[in-house]
């Protein structure tokens, strides 16, 4: 499933839960709410949950970013990129010569992905979300 249906899905998961807890304020307070409310929430949703797919898939995306570098040192610069940054907890799987950082909460994992890292002899390819690009051209 692509990044943005993901995020599509996850926020109006968000969205449907406001829109029962308005439901039931509703049916609960009818003197304080009344029908005419309903209009009001769904656009107040729509405004959350459209934007924010938008924001979050869209630096979730997943670039290729190519490393003139194979040194050792390059490996515990982006271990302190993808392991020590302000997300939950991630742990570094190798696989067939592939280092990834995962997610160890599988929601997680299956909204956000994981990131890996190729290394040849001459370079390293790193597949990160858009928003490391920064941090990883610094280096």
């Amino acid at each position: 499933m692509k990044v943005f249906y993901r995020y599509l899905l996850h926020f109006s998961a968000i969205g449907l839960i406001a829109f029962v807890i308005g439901l039931i304020a509703i049916h609960k307070d009818k003197d304080l709410f009344s029908m005419k409310f309903i209009p009001f929430l769904i656009l107040a949703i729509l405004v959350y949950v459209v934007p924010m797919t938008y924001f979050c898939s869209n630096s979730a995306k997943s670039y290729s970013f190519k490393i003139e570098d194979t040194s050792p040192e390059l490996i515990t610069k982006l271990d302190n990129i993808f392991l020590n940054s302000k997300d939950p907890k991630r742990i570094k799987q190798i696989k067939n010569g592939t280092i990834y950082y995962v997610y160890e909460n599988k929601y997680s994992a299956w909204l956000a992905g994981s990131i890996s890292i190729i290394q040849n002899d001459e370079y390293t390819i790193v597949y990160a979300p858009k928003r490391y690009k920064n941090k990883i051209e610094s280096l």
